[in-house]
């Protein structure tokens, strides 16, 4: 893990230098999943523009309770995508680009349990390799002015599919507590704000 982390701080660095088309935004993002609950969450990602047209896209988002409860038992699960791919842009006009693309996911995972009688049990979920699929929208609303190192802000909208499973997130009843492995595949939303430079 220590490896992959370090890997995507030194991509980041290195694309960062790249005197292109870059991008950076923050905002809210939304995961319906097939087996667990849907969640609200943060995120925020970074664009290099490559070559033109084409971008390498960085994401890290965050949400907090993923695990459905279950007859009287609190169950939650953090998970903290990572996520690294590629994108196409295409401008369909002088202030709207839409963006295509798709990359590989590392999903860090945090769980657990609070029974009836108030006792904690941690889930202990495995981290997870994922893969997605997005398709955005930018808009520009305004621009700096400057003849040179112009900037722009802006809003951007994305609609991902993530395809990821995790181990011992789901919580069962029974005649004892116990949790199974559960599908995560399903639909995101990321809607936020963007500084273009």
């Amino acid at each position: 893990m220590t490896k992959l982390i370090s890997t995507f701080a030194a991509v980041l660095v290195a694309a960062g230098t790249a005197r292109a088309a870059n991008t950076w935004g923050v905002g809210a993002a939304y995961w319906d999943t097939s087996d667990a609950a849907d969640a609200v969450g943060a995120m925020t990602k970074f664009s290099f523009e490559m070559v033109p047209g084409a971008q390498l896209d960085l994401r890290a988002s965050y949400f907090s309770d993923l695990a459905e409860d279950v007859e009287g038992t609190d169950a939650d699960l953090e998970v903290v995508p990572l996520e690294l791919g590629l994108a196409l842009a295409y401008p369909l006009g002088n202030v709207v680009d839409l963006t295509a693309g798709g990359g590989i996911g590392y999903y860090l995972m945090d769980g657990s349990v609070t029974a009836e009688n108030r006792t904690v049990q941690q889930a202990d979920p495995e981290n997870e390799v994922g893969f997605y699929g997005v398709l955005g929208l930018e808009w520009s609303l305004r621009k700096s002015g400057a003849s040179f190192g112009e900037t722009e802000a802006g809003l951007f909208f994305e609609v991902l599919y993530r395809s990821v499973s995790a181990d011992n997130i789901q919580v069962e009843s029974g005649e004892t507590l116990r949790l199974s492995d559960a599908d995560l595949d399903g639909v995101g939303l990321n809607l936020g704000v963007m500084i273009k430079w």
